[in-house]
């Protein structure tokens, strides 16, 4: 009984205002989309826009840059993102779910996907917009993709 009355508590903390967390969530992923385009070139939004776009998952491809590398200069800078879609991991493998939106091989493999919360800060967001930027200027000078 005490399992099912914390259960309880728990969805109702969870749905509590769940419309101002949406908005709150909605109005963070367009600050780092905006961010991300200002900042970096050649960056393509995988995926719908606007409302259409679920509020907790950005989804971008970096040409002439491997996601993996990507990924591991963020981690090293304290920021945890994902390759590939939400719905496929497939290692170092072309992602099929990005191959089948007509994404290339190379868009593929540059695919960042960015999960946020009704937790993530604007102060995170500005973080991750700065060093992603920093970080794909630096691996773009170095990318044997180019």
């Amino acid at each position: 009984m005490a399992g099912l009355a914390g259960m309880a508590k728990a969805i109702e903390i969870t749905f509590s205002d769940i419309n101002k967390h949406i908005m709150h969530i909605r109005s963070l992923q367009e600050k780092l989309l905006t961010g991300l385009q200002t900042g970096v070139e050649n960056l393509s939004v995988n995926g719908p826009l606007g409302q259409q776009r679920i509020c907790h998952n950005l989804n971008v491809s970096v040409n002439d840059v491997e996601g993996e590398a990507i990924t591991l200069r963020l981690d090293l800078a304290g920021i945890t993102v994902a390759t590939g879609s939400a719905c496929a991991s497939q290692g170092l493998q072309p992602n099929y779910i990005m191959m089948a939106t007509g994404r290339s091989f190379t868009q593929s493999h540059g695919s960042i996907r960015f999960t946020l919360s009704r937790l993530t800060t604007t102060e995170e967001i500005d973080y991750t917009i700065q060093m992603f930027s920093e970080i794909i200027k630096k691996l773009r000078e170095i990318s044997p993709l180019k």
